[in-house]
């Protein structure tokens, strides 16, 4: 496994301020209803930039699961998996926490390290058991969403 510190997503501000990222928030006012993702696909110029946004989003949630993507590949028959989470440690005051990424890197095809190509059947049938098996952690993010989380959240006026 490759695993690497997202330097495009290392930036510190003095917090997070919800009015200004309302975007999450479906419609407008107060909603107890908000799109989480739980699957990310993007080519490999906008993968990180969607990981490091979703972290950052479930943060504010209060959802500390990692987060799955997948980088297609240029032509989009190659699909390599890729886990990130925050840095648990946030001993600065005032800085948002780190994204830590891990990706297979340099191992060919391979769908046991989940790098899969949809032109072969087996690694295809390996991608959709992987999401399946995924069904766990989907329900572990809509288990952690609670009304206490939204009940925290800084008003929109």
């Amino acid at each position: 496994m490759y695993f690497a510190d997202s330097d495009s997503c290392n930036y510190s501000v003095d917090s997070l301020d919800l009015p200004l990222q309302a975007h999450m928030l479906s419609g407008r006012g107060r909603h107890l209803s908000a799109v989480v993702p739980v699957l990310l696909v993007a080519d490999s110029h906008n993968i990180v930039p969607l990981l490091c946004s979703t972290l950052y989003q479930r943060r504010v949630w209060g959802i500390h699961q990692p987060v799955v993507g997948l980088c297609c590949s240029g032509t989009g028959t190659i699909a390599t998996t890729i886990f990130g989470w925050l840095d648990p440690d946030q001993s600065e005051r005032g800085h948002i926490p780190i994204v830590h990424l891990a990706l297979a890197a340099d191992v060919g095809l391979d769908p046991s390290m989940g790098v899969f190509d949809f032109t072969d059947t087996h690694s295809a049938i390996n991608l959709a058991q992987f999401i399946l098996g995924l069904r766990t952690h989907f329900e572990d993010i809509k288990g952690s969403i609670s009304i206490e989380a939204v009940d925290s959240l800084t008003p929109l006026h």
